[in-house]
């Protein structure tokens, strides 16, 4: 497992979803994984707990063979099963103390943010990270959460300390302006999953100096 510290480096995550993936699901991660992302997010809502902690175990092991780190989203008992380096929560999830009760100290819990308060929120429970967004436009939140842009992360860093991943409609066009707006890094999914070239697109999402 992870220290914390190390998790302060991670600048690139890819949240899986394998109805979006052009290629086989684990083929892509480990493409993904191997060609410079820091971090996996696996997120797979649909699936049964047998498949999934099946596929939890494959990429626990390429995480571990390329040094990333490995968050599970929602699915403690699977982050558990497979001693993953922690796990993702958002609004359906289990309460936040009742997650760290469960982990641990030394497990990371990030936290879903669509918003200021939210985010400060999430400081204030004892997240060790927040991904915020939609940045920008995206389909997965079309008519559900208006894009929030850039500047709130120049704002949001006035009051939040914590490791900060921009997420949503994010493309290789739009990573400076997010990073310089204040963000720690980013989060992907179809930018990498649908990419035809994989190594390619990890080498110019990786985001440039950091904050």
């Amino acid at each position: 497992m992870f220290s914390k510290n190390y998790f302060l480096k991670s600048r690139l995550c890819l949240v899986t979803d394998r109805n979006l993936s052009k290629y086989p699901l684990i083929n892509a991660i480990e493409e993904a994984v191997s060609s410079g992302i820091d971090m996996v997010q696996l997120r797979e809502k649909d699936m049964q707990t047998k498949e999934y902690f099946e596929l939890a175990r494959q990429i626990k092991i390429i995480c571990k063979k390329y040094s990333a780190l490995f968050i599970i989203n929602d699915r403690i008992d699977i982050a558990l099963a497979v001693e993953a380096d922690g796990v993702h929560l958002g609004w359906k999830s289990l309460p936040f103390h009742i997650a760290r009760h469960l982990l641990g100290k030394e497990k990371i819990i990030g936290l879903s943010a669509h918003s200021k308060d939210e985010a400060v929120a999430a400081q204030e429970k004892g997240a060790d990270y927040i991904t915020l967004g939609p940045v920008f436009p995206t389909a997965s939140k079309n008519g559900l959460i208006e894009p929030l842009g850039c500047n709130i992360f120049s704002d949001i860093r006035k009051s939040v300390r914590l490791p900060v991943f921009a997420i949503g409609g994010i493309k290789e066009n739009n990573i400076g302006e997010i990073i310089k707006a204040g963000a720690n890094g980013i989060a992907v999914i179809s930018a990498i999953l649908q990419a035809d070239n994989i190594k390619e697109t990890v080498k110019r999402l990786t985001p440039p100096g950091g904050v």
